[in-house]
């Protein structure tokens, strides 16, 4: 509930992410929630190939069974001073409350096999509820 904190008046609930960097949760009385926005992707090999990308990401989330709502490319940025954009991220909106953990682990390994097949290694997946 708090990752995408900073998004929007009501944050999206992240339901996986690929990525190996560690996110802890604010605990605590006094713990903030990091808050983040929204950046653009510039200058990254997506871009370029993006009308391919689409349509192969939606034949692996369609034959998978993933209903979902959006297919977007974007980074995050923490709203602190001086902070530099996190990672490409391939972000997907899934309908809420209808993909499992294992069903989001396989399908967003077959999306990063599929951008690797088009020399994309450097893009993370993340769900959220949309």
């Amino acid at each position: 509930m708090f990752y995408y904190s900073g998004i929007s008046p009501s944050p999206p609930k992240l339901v996986y992410r690929s990525s190996n960097t560690p996110w802890v949760r604010p605990t605590g009385p006094e713990a903030y929630r990091e808050q983040k926005r929204i950046v653009g992707v510039f200058n990254h090999k997506m871009n370029h190939l993006w009308k391919t990308v689409v349509p192969g990401i939606q034949r692996i989330l369609d034959s998978r069974g993933v209903l979902f709502t959006s297919i977007d490319h974007v980074r995050f940025v923490r709203v602190v001073e001086g902070a530099t954009p996190g990672p490409v991220v391939l972000w997907i909106g899934v309908v809420p409350d209808t993909l499992q953990g294992e069903d989001a682990l396989s399908s967003a390994n077959a999306c990063l096999d599929f951008l690797a097949s088009l020399d994309i290694n450097d893009v993370d997946v993340e769900y959220r509820e949309s």
